[in-house]
């Protein structure tokens, strides 16, 4: 990410929530569980008004997430902290035996959004050396380097099947 604010372009970077997702766990854990609690609150209103088969919309709107920077000392200088939201679409249809949980279907994705600055007053540490993210920004300001947005979409894996109430 360094070298792409070096190119002084200031074009956006894509970047897969998936690799987030296999290369920081806590971050996939965070995202699974975010969506269960919405399928879970959607499943919540469906059992208790009785209306099934409807497909009904969810989205979280923006989330902070930071990766540790001792756990994960690369993303943690590449991107520090970004956004991220989840959204999709759940079908709740009734147990397929009374009393049972009812059925699922599932079509969600994640989005990621985060802005590549550097911040006066803030640094980081590289080994023996500490870098005053003022210095960094001063490229921008002096015309060699650009910040620039980072951004991504993944579509998770489609779920169908019984949801535990």
């Amino acid at each position: 990410m360094l070298r792409h604010y070096l190119g002084n372009t200031g074009n956006t970077v894509n970047l897969d929530p998936a690799e987030l997702m296999t290369e920081i766990p806590e971050f996939n854990d965070e995202v699974n569980r975010t969506i269960h609690n919405q399928v879970a609150e959607i499943v919540a209103q469906a059992v208790a008004s009785g209306n099934y088969g409807k497909p009904t919309p969810f989205g979280t709107g923006w989330l902070g997430f930071y990766p540790s920077p001792t756990k994960y000392p690369d993303w943690f200088r590449a991107i520090g902290g970004f956004d991220y939201s989840v959204g999709g679409v759940v079908t709740v249809y009734p147990p397929s035996t009374p009393g049972g949980n009812p059925i699922v279907h599932v079509e969600s994705q994640v989005d990621i959004a985060d802005r590549y600055n550097w911040d006066t007053g803030k640094e980081s540490k590289i080994g023996p050396l500490t870098i005053e993210d003022g210095d960094i920004q001063a490229l921008q300001t002096a015309g060699l380097a650009r910040e620039f947005n980072i951004e991504g979409h993944h579509l998770m894996p489609t779920f169908q099947g019984e949801f535990i109430v």
